[in-house]
């Protein structure tokens, strides 16, 4: 089976992870380095897409390749067998890290807030003020999806 889809998705977010430890001193549940955040939502977005993409093609489940419609991660995730195990690694690691006083949005909210970023995110120039995505979500859902997804581990990982 080709693996192609799974290599980029581990490459977008082994990328995810230099930026969190290029950002150590201020790590990305604590709070982000504005020029960090721009790559580490297109990297999150985009590794998800695959990590999707790859879970339906392996299960030969039909998803939309083209337009604007193979990038909106509500639609992929929505095809996904897994959506339970996915939504329950997502609650079990938000848990262990609730110690950060963040808001824990409801999945199907992040998702409806995620959508579209790897198409909106790749030419933003971020301006002051608040991000208008839930960034901790974003970060504990991609690890979510990679725990429960990929068949061989990526080192190290946002939460040990």
């Amino acid at each position: 089976m080709d693996n192609t889809k799974e290599l980029l998705a581990n490459q977008f977010y082994n990328t995810v992870l230099l930026i969190q430890t290029t950002n150590k001193d201020k790590k990305l549940l604590f709070g982000i380095n504005k020029m960090y955040i721009i790559p580490f939502v297109v990297n999150c977005a985009f590794a998800l897409e695959m990590f999707f993409k790859n879970e339906l093609s392996k299960q030969g489940i039909s998803y939309p390749k083209t337009g604007r419609e193979g990038h909106n991660l509500q639609t992929l995730y929505g095809l996904l067998p897994q959506k339970s195990l996915v939504e329950a690694k997502y609650d079990e690691l938000f848990d262990s890290v609730k110690r950060l006083n963040e808001t824990k949005l409801p999945l199907s909210e992040v998702l409806d807030k995620i959508k579209f970023a790897f198409l909106d995110w790749r030419y933003l120039e971020f301006k002051d003020g608040e991000p208008p995505l839930p960034l901790h979500c974003l970060q504990i859902f991609t690890e979510a999806v990679k725990r429960t997804l990929v068949s061989w581990p990526v080192q190290p990982e946002l939460f040990n």
